[in-house]
């Protein structure tokens, strides 16, 4: 995920803590405020020479930050351009399921990504991180420790990059297969006619709803609930809804996966429906192809109730999926970016032809 533009969060614990270092996107346990605000680190000068003891200060803005070798001795300023890497040494550790929680459906390794550095000074650094948060000044990482159970905060300045490249998470590469072009769509609906029908574990990793080795999990363990099919199961123990479900199962039967979100929607076609008229049914109009009107919705039973809509009239309504998540995202911007009356104005009929 591209996060450039996410704004470095400014985090007051008390008021002598007079900097702060933004948290990852997972979820972690807190970690109590040090003495007079000082975190324990590793500092990498531009060479690669490193050196432990403990930050009082970061200022991204300023470029710099301030350092001591140890309690009781003068700090330093250094500048970003004096330093290629620094890890605070305190883990944050991954926040622990109560023993009766549901299974997580994404779980932290979902957002796992590589990064490889190459520094400008030379030298090169291969690892992987929790997610990013990219500021003007750098990149703040979330490396994975040793155990497997935590999480070192790394900051990287721009000033020591050559290059850095990021892998996909897990998530992303799902998304990667999801129909984005009108070409791709129209392609997808003529090829569901053929397509063998897929597992449904198949179809909810595809819809990026579970991690596969979460449904592997389910599949595998044995319970009271062992005898259910996969998709009932998953549902007894609070994975996934009964709405998500009847997603996968109409994306196991063929029907293709559209990413609502890039999917360049047709401007006419989307007049069709008021905002309002598309939450209520959690419909989107993305493109026409003749007499034929392509809607993605996330339950196919919302079709039936569509056809009845005099702004359809004349058209063969052809139901495609979006994902629940992203297509409630997607209702709402464009309620968003509708007049303040578009909610007011009755669906007119549209041009048949």
């Amino acid at each position: 995920m591209n996060v450039s533009s996410t704004p470095l969060p400014m985090l007051m614990v008390d008021p002598t803590y007079d900097w702060a270092w933004p948290l990852p996107r997972v979820a972690c346990e807190p970690l109590p405020t040090t003495r007079d605000a000082a975190e324990p680190c590793r500092i990498e000068s531009a060479s690669g020479v490193g050196v432990t003891g403990e930050m009082v200060g970061f200022d991204a803005d300023a470029r710099q930050l301030r350092f001591r070798v140890q309690r009781g001795m003068d700090a330093v300023t250094l500048s970003f351009d004096k330093v290629r890497r620094v890890t605070l040494t305190r883990a944050l550790v991954l926040a622990r399921r109560a023993a009766d929680a549901p299974a997580e459906r994404l779980p932290p390794e979902a957002q796992l990504r590589t990064v490889v550095i190459n520094f400008r000074h030379g030298g090169c650094a291969i690892g992987s991180s929790h997610g990013r948060i990219e500021h003007e000044a750098g990149y703040f990482l979330y490396a994975p420790d040793d155990d497997g159970l935590s999480l070192l905060r790394q900051f990287v300045p721009r000033e020591a990059v050559e290059s850095i490249e990021f892998g996909e998470s897990a998530e992303e590469r799902v998304a990667d297969r999801w129909v984005r072009t009108p070409e791709q769509l129209l392609a997808a609906i003529e090829a569901q006619r053929r397509a063998p029908m897929m597992p449904l574990g198949e179809a909810l990793a595809d819809l990026g709803l579970v991690a596969p080795e979460v449904i592997q999990a389910a599949v595998q363990q044995a319970g009271a609930d062992a005898d259910l099919p996969l998709g009932e199961r998953l549902i007894a123990r609070g994975v996934i809804d009964r709405a998500e479900l009847t997603t996968a199962l109409a994306h196991k039967m063929g029907y293709p996966l559209v990413d609502v979100g890039r999917f360049p929607i047709d401007a006419q076609v989307a007049t069709y429906m008021s905002p309002r008229a598309m939450r209520e049914h959690r419909a989107l109009p993305l493109m026409r192809h003749g007499k034929r009107l392509i809607v993605a919705v996330d339950d196919l039973l919302t079709i039936g109730s569509l056809t009845s809509l005099r702004a359809f009239a004349g058209m063969d309504l052809v139901p495609v999926l979006a994902p629940p998540g992203r297509l409630t995202v997607a209702l709402a911007a464009r309620e968003h970016d509708a007049d303040l009356w578009a909610a007011n104005v009755p669906t007119r009929a549209a041009p048949v032809g």
